[in-house]
C-alpha cells in the first residue's frame, strides 16, 4: 500500500524544515481503516466505527526507513479487530498520531478493498486459535518520505 503525505504533515514538515516552527513526530503512530478516501485534508467521517475496530499501534511493527528508496515498510503483520459485527468494505487506510479522533499523517488507498464480516473472523478464530484476523488493507504499509 502506497502511501500520501497529508497536507497537515507537508505543513509540519515544511515549517520544521526551514525553521519556523519544530515539530516532534508523535511516538506511537497508529493505523486507521476508512470505507471512502478521507483525502489529504485528512477527514475522519469515514472511519470504520462498527464494532470491534479500534485503531492499532504499528510504531513497534515497522522496519527502518530505506534511505535509497525513501520508503519504510512494516516488517510484522499488523492485526486489526476482531470484527463484531459485519464492517464495511475498507477501500483506505491511514497512519495516525492518536489512537482516537487527533491528526491524519499519511493515507493511501487498500491494495484490495474489502467487507470484513463478524463470521469470517469467528471462523478464523476457529481454525487457527488466534482472537484476531489480520486485515488486508493494513498487511503492508510503505510510506514515501
Amino acid at each position: 500500500m502506497s502511501l500520501n503525505k497529508t497536507r497537515y504533515l507537508r505543513k509540519k514538515d515544511l515549517d520544521h524544515a526551514f525553521g519556523r516552527v519544530a515539530f516532534t513526530m508523535p511516538n506511537p503512530v497508529y493505523i486507521a481503516l476508512f470505507s471512502a478516501d478521507p483525502t489529504d485534508l485528512g477527514t475522519l467521517t469515514d472511519e470504520v466505527t462498527e464494532s470491534g475496530y479500534a485503531r492499532v499501534s504499528i510504531t513497534s511493527l515497522m522496519a527502518d526507513a530505506v534511505l535509497a528508496t525513501g520508503q519504510i515498510s512494516n516488517n510484522a503483520e499488523i492485526v486489526v479487530g476482531p470484527a463484531l459485527e459485519d464492517w464495511p468494505e475498507i477501500t483506505h487506510a491511514a497512519i495516525m498520531d492518536a489512537l482516537t479522533a487527533g491528526n491524519m499523517l499519511y493515507l493511501g488507498p487498500a491494495v484490495t478493498a474489502r467487507v470484513w464480516s463478524a463470521w469470517q473472523f469467528a471462523a478464523k478464530s476457529k481454525r487457527s486459535g488466534a482472537s484476531a484476523a489480520t486485515g488486508p488493507a493494513a498487511s503492508h504499509t510503505t510510506a514515501a518520505a
